[in-house]
């Protein structure tokens, strides 16, 4: 092997070697931090004491408890008096909220994109937080922010009983949805999040989803032991809070 050969091959293994260093200590430290926020499951025992699952054992406020996880990293982050993450949730779903028609919504069966937003809003505002929440599509995300200061990315995925998302009735193909936090991105394609059941999970972003005219563009998800061709998870919803 010529001395220029060497040299060169040195280099691309030292760049290799980098890389997946320095993957490794990213989800070293994302792992170890939690990205800052509590560790609570929409499962908590104060969350049902209190009534709020939708039934006996199940409990359907991940929206929620994303939202109050949010928060308690926001408050730590402005230096401002903590809150309890359990008792936290609780006080995000005391309020009223009315679908467009005017009728009450009941948030113990879930939470969308806009009722969430408002419940984060409403609280952030009551406890003198000046945030700001956009609502990006999820293929113009940095998923990078996630791990900066004053940034909070919580994002929401549907599951389709289909994979084909371009001519199906998609609500009666609708199997449940689901909200995170990202906590970071730990390569290209790939982004550690803060699960209010699973804890630590890694989402693969499989690239983009062209919806029927009138839906928005989303993100394929590829998850372990999940096939695209029975079933579809698609990351639909994005809320960036700036704080």
């Amino acid at each position: 092997m010529s001395k220029l050969r060497f040299i060169l091959l040195f280099l691309i293994v030292a760049a290799q070697s980098t890389f997946a260093t320095t993957r490794s200590e990213r989800l070293c430290r994302l792992v170890l931090t939690n990205g800052g926020y509590p560790r609570i499951s929409q499962y908590d025992v104060r969350l049902q004491e209190a009534g709020l699952f939708f039934s006996k054992d199940e409990s359907r406020l991940c929206g929620p408890t994303c939202g109050a996880k949010a928060i308690y990293k926001i408050l730590n982050e402005l230096n401002l008096p903590p809150v309890d993450p359990g008792d936290e949730v609780i006080k995000i779903l005391d309020v009223k909220v009315k679908s467009p028609s005017g009728e009450m919504i009941d948030l113990k069966k879930g939470t969308n994109l806009p009722q969430l937003k408002k419940l984060i809003e409403r609280r952030l505002s009551k406890l003198g937080v000046d945030a700001v929440i956009e609502e990006p599509n999820p293929e113009d995300v940095d998923w990078r922010e996630a791990s900066s200061e004053r940034t909070v990315i919580i994002v929401g995925y549907q599951v389709y009983r289909t994979s084909d998302l371009t001519t199906e009735p998609l609500a009666k193909r609708t199997i449940g949805g689901h909200w995170v936090i990202v906590l970071g991105e730990v390569s290209k394609n790939l982004i550690a999040v803060d699960d209010p059941i699973a804890g630590f999970r890694i989402l693969n972003l499989a690239g983009p989803v062209r919806f029927a005219s009138g839906k928005a563009n989303g993100l394929w998800l590829r998850q372990q032991n999940e096939s695209l061709t029975a079933i579809s998870s698609v990351l639909e919803d994005v809320l960036v809070i700036r704080y």
